[in-house]
């Protein structure tokens, strides 16, 4: 597991300035939640390697081919892959929303 988090930060900032919408974190603050200048971090399994992924802030689609072309990243000594970068999918009653996976290595 990842036990520096600012490199999740770094890639936010990437992605963010090269305008990729990425699904904010946020916290309960006096009775309401605020959203935070920072990316909401969900981890996953990927063909059995442990990985990480960030979903877009509304139910649109990420411009693919724009997010491959950011990947592989360099940041702080690691390389960061490019899992998948999935669209919005949805059954009877719920929906989920476009998502960017990726691996530290």
């Amino acid at each position: 597991m990842i036990k520096n988090k600012e490199i999740f930060q770094e890639l936010f900032n990437v992605l963010e300035s090269n305008n990729i919408d990425i699904e904010r974190d946020c916290e309960f603050v006096n009775g309401k939640f605020v959203e935070l200048n920072s990316p909401d971090v969900r981890s996953g399994r990927y063909h059995g390697v442990d990985g990480f992924y960030f979903n877009k802030s509304d139910y649109g689609y990420f411009n693919e081919s724009q997010v491959k072309s950011l990947f592989p990243i360099k940041i702080q000594n690691k390389t960061i892959e490019l899992v998948d970068v999935s669209g919005v999918e949805g059954d009877d009653d719920r929906m989920w929303k476009s998502s960017i996976s990726f691996i530290i290595k």
